[in-house]
């Protein structure tokens, strides 16, 4: 993305700025957060899938699912997004079925950051797309 004009208005100087620090804020967090859950599992070891029971496998899967997104919001900001908020949700949504309560701790929010930020990128991207192709003026 090339450097915004210094005479264009501050609305789309600020939108420029947006994009790229959101992208790599998304990117970054979320290269962080799949390192830091290899590392757990490595540590940790992986237990088969069938010896967890439906739920925690569920919950597994959801948590999967985030990172997965994680992985493709490298290429394509708004899927991938969706994907990682769509799999932190489940997680969520799923631990609060089976505890009445929603993880603790403060490592399980940082997972909603980088989707959040990946859809912003995404949604600025293409507004800032659509701008430049019709300029209002």
């Amino acid at each position: 993305m090339s450097q915004p004009e210094t005479n264009a208005p501050l609305g789309r100087r600020l939108l420029s700025a947006a994009v790229p620090g959101s992208r790599w804020g998304a990117r970054i967090l979320g290269a962080l957060l799949v390192g830091l859950s290899l590392l757990f599992w490595i540590g940790e070891g992986l237990p088969p899938l069938s010896s967890l029971g439906l739920h925690v496998s569920l919950m597994f899967l959801a948590e999967l699912l985030c990172l997965t997104g994680f992985v493709v919001l490298w290429l394509w900001e708004l899927p991938g997004g969706l994907v990682a908020l769509l799999g932190i949700t489940a997680f969520y949504g799923l631990n609060y079925a089976a505890s009445g309560r929603f993880p603790g701790g403060w490592v399980f929010p940082l997972f909603f950051v980088p989707g959040i930020l990946a859809v912003v990128a995404g949604l600025l991207a293409r507004l800032a797309k659509r701008d430049a192709e019709h300029p209002r003026g």
